[in-house]
């Protein structure tokens, strides 16, 4: 169980995905893979995803285009909220951060956000903000694998305290992509991806999260939702 000195006392892991209007069988790919292991991932979703189960978190991950009309900019967290009102955390495309929406998630009766990109900073912990959320930045980000390769992750980093939330997308895992394939893969229409024929074989980012998940598990590396992380950094708060 966390308590909130944790991530003071140790490493905290938290597995998180960003969805990007991924199908159900990514989604069910993914839960599989960290049952296997006896682990819960966070799913910030663009959309209510029905193979989505316990003890998996579903989280928000609406896209804010309208930074013109105020009035108008948090409609798409509230449409998505709607959808999915169990949810208790955010997270907006492209880590859009900013003060109207800190209050509008409050407003919205959340817990957290995690966007801010902190990536492998030692020493990270949840941040209480003056809105009454929790922010829990960001310590790792797929995009790091693309520049660095299976050299993205020092595993002495994992053992050094600190929360480290990872930021995956489903799409770059399904397909197991490389450096070479993720970019013909993002250029594709949403509709025609997650094709068979489009997984790369080998090394790719797929074989990196599997070694990521044996790593904490030899470890004994605590791995939460970011809804237990929130929670129990509320209780240091309070």
């Amino acid at each position: 169980m966390l308590t909130p000195s944790s991530w003071r006392e140790g490493p905290v892991a938290s597995l998180t995905f960003d969805t990007d209007n991924c199908p159900d069988l990514a989604v069910e790919f993914l839960q599989e893979r960290l049952e296997a292991k006896g682990m819960a991932g966070t799913f910030f979703c663009t959309q209510r995803y029905d193979s989505l189960r316990p003890p998996h978190e579903a989280a928000l991950h609406p896209f804010l285009r309208d930074f013109q009309h105020l009035d108008k900019t948090l409609e798409p967290l509230s449409d998505l909220r709607r959808a999915i009102p169990e949810a208790v955390g955010n997270r907006c495309h492209q880590l859009t951060c900013n003060g109207l929406l800190y209050a509008g998630l409050a407003e919205a009766g959340l817990l957290y956000d995690s966007a801010w990109p902190m990536c492998l900073q030692p020493g990270i912990a949840p941040v209480p903000l003056h809105t009454g959320i929790v922010e829990l930045p960001v310590f790792w980000l797929d995009s790091l694998y693309w520049q660095r390769g299976e050299d993205a992750l020092d595993p002495k980093q994992m053992r050094l305290p600190g929360l480290k939330v990872f930021l995956f997308h489903p799409v770059h895992l399904w397909h197991n992509a490389t450096a070479q394939t993720y970019r013909n893969i993002m250029a594709l229409p949403y509709a025609e991806r997650y094709r068979p024929e489009l997984v790369a074989s080998g090394r790719g980012i797929l074989h990196f999260f599997d070694r990521l998940l044996d790593l904490l598990q030899a470890e004994d590396i605590p791995c939460a939702t970011c809804a237990d992380i929130a929670l129990a950094a509320k209780g240091q708060a309070a």
